[in-house]
């Protein structure tokens, strides 16, 4: 879990660059907040069990 919210902040530290493009990044952090929700959801083991196929 800590993982992923340091993977969250690095995208919105990304956001504060004006060259990047931000709509993948505003993506990326969806995606990892969606992640977060699930893994609190449903918890670790499911969620890894879910996505190691």
């Amino acid at each position: 879990m800590s993982f992923i919210h340091n993977e969250k902040m690095v995208l919105k530290q990304k956001l504060e660059n004006k060259k990047l493009d931000k709509e993948p990044i505003i993506n990326g952090i969806k995606i990892l907040e969606d992640l977060i929700e699930e893994l609190k959801k449903d918890g670790e083991s499911k969620v890894l069990e879910k996505y190691n196929r």
